[in-house]
């Protein structure tokens, strides 16, 4: 059984096999670290950017960097 790549999904496939009991507080943590998650995805898209367009900075507006929770 390999390990889903997304904390969320790899948290509930634990707690789903019985490996970690379920959690309220842990859940909620796991959902805060998918939001990060999806939210670095989304960051680290923008940062492979080349060309003529980016190096001008006319490609669009980047996002700021994230700071966690």
């Amino acid at each position: 059984m390999s390990t889903p790549a997304e904390p969320l999904a790899a948290y509930r496939d634990l707690v789903g096999s019985g490996t970690i009991d379920p959690d309220p507080v842990q859940e909620r943590a796991m959902q805060q670290l998918q939001a990060l998650n999806d939210t670095l995805v989304e960051y680290g898209s923008q940062m492979g950017k080349t060309g003529w367009r980016a190096r001008l900075k006319l490609s669009g507006r980047k996002m700021a960097p994230h700071r966690g929770f």
